[in-house]
Formats: C-alpha cells, structure tokens, sequence
C-alpha cells in the first residue's frame, strides 16, 4: 500500500515529494500491445516518470452494454506495461477525452440515444455511468494506492469549463461515481482551475496549455511564452495537465515535419524551463508519442496520421527534441529542491527566439 498526498508544492508518494515528468500516449492510436512497452521504455529512459493515458469510451463499446478490453483494447496489459517501465500513470477516462477523435470518444451508439451530453441530465448520466463501471474497476485495481499498480491520479472529465451550477452537479455527480467505484488517488482535472475551488472542486484542477496554437505553416516564429502560474492556488500543487509537445496538422497543412521545427528542442528549452521557473511541479506533455488514428478514428479536420511533430515519432523514432526532453527530465529527477520552491515578486522577460530551423 501506498499514499498519494499533495500541498502547495508538490505530489508526495509515501511521503516523498516528487517532480512529476509526464508524457501522453494513447494505446489505441498503437493497437500492437507488444509496441506499448517499447514507447513506455523510451519514455523512462528519457527521463520521464509518468505518463497520462486517455481512454477512449467509443473504442471499447461497440454497443450499449457491450464492452471489449481484449486484444489492442486490453487495458490490464497496458497498465501492467506502464508499471513494469516503472511510470507512474495519470489515468485520464473521460467520459469525454477530446484527442482529436470522432465524437470525442463518445460511443457511436450514444448519438442516437436522448439525453445531453456532458450535463447533470439523468438520461446521459445513466449512460456515462455505465461506461465508469466498466472503466473505473479497472483503472481500481491498478492504483498505487491499493500497492497493485502505478496509478498516481485519475482525472475527470476533459477540458470542461461549464462552472455553473449545471456543470458542477455534472462534476460532482462523475466524481461521486469514482470515489463509489472505489478510487483512492487523487481527483484532477485540466479545466484551467474552473473546479480549483467551490462545489465540486477536485484535488488539482490543472492547466492546459498551447502557447503556439495548432497552425504550423510558420515554424520560425514563437508566440509569447506563457506564465502559467496564475493556476496557483493555494494548497495545492501547480501542475499542467497539458503542455504543448507538438500540434496537430489537419487536411491541407503544412505536414508534421513543420509541426516538429516549430515545437522543436529551442522551444522544449525555453517553454518548459520555464515552467520550473514559475513553481510547477509536474508537467505533461501533450503528445509524446503520437501514433496513428485508425479506423476512421480521426475528427473530420484531421488525416490518418497523428505524428503530433512529438519527440517520439509516429513510426517511434526520435525526433531531436528528444534529446532535450532527456536532459530537462534528469535535471527534474535530480534536483530535489524543485520540488518545494517559493517564487518571487516581478515578472520574467519576455523571450525573443532566434530560430535555427532544421
């Protein structure tokens, strides 16, 4: 058995404070379960403790009440893998997850039912507690908590910003059904602290964010670099749930080459020093592997591919980013003081890239 507590620093484990090192990865945009264990592996050995999994509901039931985690759906497996890498594991179940597949990972068959979507409406809620369930029993026996697994914290909902009284009893009500189901770690989120405070609010409500947006068709040039402590409060840890490790690239754009010059090593050395700068302890990345969206998986605006310009390509080699990932990721693991800093008054510079395209 384990504990997972925080404060205003940091997550501890057994009373341990730790500098959570995360990168996401999606089991099915791989569905070759032998393959999972590889990224996982190239993950640690860059460096990383963690990593975030969303899970997609659609994927799993190809029919209400029907449900498949065999084969490429085995998800035991995949979080055995994780654990045997030895990451740590945001588990991220939706209902609603978003990552730029159809429907965002609701069921096809949910579409022809009644019911609102992501709101306290009774009908759908049904629904999404069913998906839990199934979920949820899962994601359960493979807490670090119950000392049977690595999972660290299990987010709720996706990128959810309805903060009136409607989405809380939203919130509250997928919240209540989790803690039924039996999990133990902490609650999160990535609304941009919407549910940091008041009804609902969940552990750590943490931050998403893209400083360069989605468009790559002009690689030499940055956005401002974002200080994303104004997702602070007090008492908890600040973390982002979502960093920008790359952008997708939709039918017509430049292509993920130009993806990965734009969110190249420069930008990992600049963006998420800076991030540690401002007092986060925890930071994941979004992607670092990004794979491929099969079946017709994809959201209309994007092709098969989901290369994600990431550090681990979609045919799993390394992009140079990579390197610089490794070497932010050791500095992280190694600096113990990191984890337990005060920031001070004033603000950082604003940074002016000099681009060295590849």
């Amino acid at each position: 058995m384990h504990s997972v507590t925080y404060d205003g620093y940091s997550f501890l484990v057994d009373g341990k404070r730790i500098y959570l090192w995360s990168g996401e990865f999606h089991s099915y945009r791989l569905p070759s379960p032998d393959l999972w264990l590889d990224v996982f592996q190239k993950m640690k050995a860059a460096g990383f403790n963690a990593t975030s999994l969303y899970f997609d509901w659609g994927y799993h039931s190809p029919k209400q009440g029907v449900y498949d985690f065999t084969g490429v759906r085995d998800l035991d497996r995949l979080l055995d893998m994780a654990q045997q890498a030895g990451l740590y594991v945001i588990a991220r179940p939706g209902p609603y997850i978003n990552a730029e597949v159809d429907g965002g990972g609701f069921p096809t068959w949910l579409s022809t039912t009644p019911g609102h979507t992501r709101s306290a409406d009774p009908v759908y809620l049904e629904y999404s507690d069913e998906w839990q369930t199934q979920i949820d029993r899962i994601i359960a026996r493979h807490q670090l908590t119950n000392g049977t697994g690595s999972v660290l914290a299990y987010q709720v909902e996706n990128e959810y910003y309805n903060g009136n009284a409607d989405g809380r009893a939203y919130m509250k009500h997928l919240e209540g059904k989790a803690r039924a189901d039996g999990i133990t770690v902490p609650l999160v989120g990535n609304n941009n602290g919407t549910f940091n405070a008041g009804d609902a609010a969940l552990d750590v409500d943490a931050a998403d964010s893209y400083p360069q947006g989605f468009d790559c068709s002009n690689p030499a040039k940055w956005n401002g670099v974002p200080d994303i402590s104004y997702d602070h409060v007090p008492g908890k840890p600040l973390i982002t749930a979502e960093f920008q490790g790359g952008a997708f690239d939709p039918w017509g754009g430049p292509g993920y080459e130009k993806c990965a010059q734009l969110i190249n090593d420069q930008f990992a050395n600049v963006f998420y020093k800076q991030n540690i700068a401002v007092g986060a302890t925890g930071q994941s990345f979004y992607m670092l592997h990004g794979g491929t969206s099969w079946g017709w998986s994809a959201i209309p605006q994007n092709y098969t591919s989901y290369d994600y310009g990431a550090a681990i390509t979609e045919g799993r080699q390394f992009d140079p980013k990579y390197a610089e990932d490794k070497l932010i990721g050791y500095f992280t693991q190694s600096v113990a003081p990191l984890t337990k800093t005060d920031g001070l008054a004033g603000e950082l510079p604003p940074v002016v890239r000099t681009p060295d395209l590849r």
